[in-house]
C-alpha cells in the first residue's frame, strides 16, 4: 500500500514538471497501470510461495507417520462355507404390505452367483 502512495506522490510531481523527468498524463497513466499489474502478480506469486512452503512444512511433520507400514498380527480364523441353504423365506419392504418374496427356497453353492427377480 505504501509502495503506491509513493508512486502517486512521484507521479504526480513528474506530471507537475517538478519532480525528476516532466511526463504527461498519459505516461504516469501507462506507468501506473504496469506497477498495478506488476504488483498484482507479484502477490499472486507471494500467496503461491507461502502455499507451497505450508505444504512442505505439513509434509515435512507427517512424513515419518506414514512412512513406516503397520503390520497387522491379527489370525482371520478361516471359515469355509460350502453351500447357503434357504427355506421357506419370505420378506416385504418396509411400510408396505405387499410381501416381496413369500415362501422361497434355494440353496446357493460356493462361488455362485444367484438373482431373484420379479
Amino acid at each position: 500500500m505504501f509502495g503506491i502512495v509513493l508512486i502517486i506522490y512521484f507521479g504526480g510531481r513528474n506530471v507537475l514538471h517538478i519532480g525528476w523527468k516532466a511526463w504527461d498524463l498519459a505516461s504516469f497513466t501507462t506507468f501506473l497501470a504496469c506497477f498495478t499489474k506488476l504488483a498484482t502478480k507479484v502477490s499472486h506469486t507471494a500467496k503461491l510461495f507461502n502455499a507451497v512452503q505450508k505444504a512442505q512444512v505439513s509434509w515435512v511433520r507427517i512424513s515419518p507417520l506414514i512412512s513406516d507400514p503397520i503390520y497387522d498380527h491379527y489370525q482371520k480364523e478361516e471359515k469355509v462355507i460350502n453351500d447357503l441353504t434357504f427355506n421357506h423365506v419370505t420378506t416385504f419392504y418396509h411400510g408396505h404390505p405387499e410381501t416381496a418374496v413369500k415362501d422361497i427356497n434355494f440353496t446357493a453353492s460356493a462361488n455362485e452367483i444367484i438373482g431373484i427377480t420379479g
